[in-house]
């Protein structure tokens, strides 16, 4: 019966040629997107997805595959694919593509947007450096977690290890955020790689996808001034850019505080972290 079993899930064509199924080509994903290099060297921090979820991708299709970006140490970072160390202390080859670096040796200041992970929960994010830290060990509040969480995680701060940061600045860099238009709507995404031609990038419900560098607009790590009434884009809760009216900013806390007019309660007052939206769009 487990013979049986075992056999009943191998594709049909597979059985019939008599042959294994091939692992996929060193550094390749489940999109049309190149084989690339990295710049993390042994022993630095990158962020990552488990290789568990990449073979499911492969095997099921990318767009049923959530991935999440975890810590992990580099250690043998190769030309196509390197050997990375999860926390659990556990080794496997990711493709260069879905490893973000962290750069090593950078110091934050008060006011700073950082590329980090949650160090006392779990995931990739961006994060705004607060006061009572040091420029080594920054104390962050975390803009990927929602403000409005019932746990109240939004709110709390977190503090960070020397070389397990760096600071945001450039457009379309790893950790930033782009927008593009995908029919009527405006999509979001995290940039997690990019070419001169594509960018690899983190959407809504952790979902991977490709889109043409020239039709992708970076939204600003941080927005311009912006004062009560004025009218901008920002991230709504569907993963997409909304027209929203701005109620208050809060920049000590890396919030811009919002209505969606058009979406959902119009008078519901909703926090939008720095980076997720942009005051007008092309």
């Amino acid at each position: 019966m487990i013979l049986r079993s075992a056999l009943l899930a191998l594709p049909l064509l597979v059985l019939l040629a008599g042959v294994s199924i091939s692992a996929p080509a060193p550094g390749r994903i489940p999109l049309d997107y190149p084989v690339v290099p990295t710049t993390a060297k042994a022993g630095d921090w990158v962020l990552t997805p488990p290789r568990l979820w990449l073979d499911q991708a492969f095997e099921k299709g990318v767009k049923s595959q959530t991935f999440i970006f975890y810590a992990a140490t580099m250690v043998k970072p190769g030309a196509a694919e390197s050997t990375v160390k999860n926390l659990m202390g556990k080794e496997s080859t990711m493709p260069n593509s879905l490893i973000v670096p962290i750069r090593k040796g950078e110091k934050a200041a008060v006011g700073d947007i950082l590329l980090t992970w949650w160090q006392s929960g779990s995931g990739m994010q961006k994060s705004l450096v607060i006061q009572g830290g040091t420029p080594t060990q920054p104390k962050v509040l975390h803009l990927d977690i929602s403000y409005e969480n019932p746990a109240g995680v939004g709110k709390k701060p977190d503090t960070l290890k020397p070389d397990t940061f760096h600071r945001l600045g450039k457009a379309l860099e790893p950790g930033t955020m782009i927008t593009f238009k995908d029919g009527p709507s405006w999509k979001v995404g995290q940039v997690l790689n990019r070419t001169s031609e594509q960018v690899l990038y983190l959407g809504f419900a952790g979902r991977i996808g490709v889109v043409p560098t020239k039709a992708c607009h970076a939204l600003p790590v941080r927005p311009p001034a912006l004062k009560a009434g004025a009218e901008v884009m920002a991230l709504s809760n569907l993963g997409s850019l909304q027209p929203a009216r701005v109620s208050k900013v809060e920049a000590e806390i890396g919030r811009v505080f919002v209505t969606f007019p058009k979406a959902g309660d119009p008078k519901k007052v909703l926090a939008v972290a720095f980076g997720d939206l942009i005051s007008k769009l092309p």
